[in-house]
């Protein structure tokens, strides 16, 4: 890896360090495609947040760790198109305990590659969720407009929706009447909690300085907006 710039900020010296700590070899979302109405304007979303992930990385006088950024896309119209956000968490902590997970990172001193990346770095632990509202988001608005209303959706894979009537809440520590699932809040997918499990996330940013922000554990309840609202800056 090239030497950072002097000029690099805090958010590209976290993701320069995290690299250097657990010795990875590559960064960047795991990004879910759940829609499938056009081929042609899925490219140029994904043109568009690689533009604005360069941009980003140039601002931060981080253009060394363009090469290692590693915005990987999953798609399968059979399995994506139209997932439920529990859906594509349940399939991410599948995909982070795979071979193939633990193949994009070199093995442990002992020379056995890591059976289970989550939670190891962002890339590993929230992934990014694209239903046909955020691509429009990103595609459509008029250029001035563009940076406030883009946004891309950022799944907590730690989440977990604990239903009372399987749940063992006394075997797992918890109390029912204290850590019930319901906040009183307005439901948004059936879920009356403050914390939903994902969160709109503006692109602006997004790279580096969102993704450089989860990587420390605990930061997503400080990030946490509740949806419609937005995670901004």
């Amino acid at each position: 890896m090239a030497s950072p710039s002097r000029n690099e900020d805090g958010s590209a010296r976290t993701i320069r360090e995290q690299l250097q700590f657990c010795k990875h070899q590559k960064w960047g979302f795991i990004i879910y495609r759940c829609t499938y109405s056009s081929n042609a304007d899925w490219k140029l979303f994904i043109d568009r947040l690689n533009e604005k992930a360069q941009e980003g990385l140039e601002a931060s006088g981080a253009l060394d760790l363009a090469p290692t950024l590693d915005l990987t896309v999953f798609q399968d119209k059979s399995r994506y198109n139209g997932a439920s956000k529990d859906d594509i968490r349940k399939d991410f902590k599948h995909w982070v305990k795979s071979d193939e997970a633990a193949a994009e990172q070199p093995p442990t001193g002992a020379g056995v590659a890591n059976k289970n990346m989550f939670g190891q770095a962002t890339r590993y632990t929230f992934p990014v969720y694209v239903d046909e509202e955020a691509m429009r988001s990103v595609i459509d608005p008029a250029p001035d407009k563009w940076p406030h209303s883009a946004y891309i959706i950022l799944i907590d894979g730690d989440w977990e929706l604990r239903d009372p009537e399987t749940f063992d809440y006394e075997a797992m520590g918890f109390d029912l009447d204290e850590d019930c699932m319901d906040d009183g809040e307005e439901p948004i997918e059936g879920c009356r909690l403050e914390d939903v499990g994902w969160l709109k996330a503006m692109v602006l940013d997004l790279i580096p300085g969102k993704y450089a922000g989860l990587e420390q554990p605990g930061q997503w309840a400080f990030y946490y907006r509740r949806p419609p609202g937005m995670w901004t800056y």
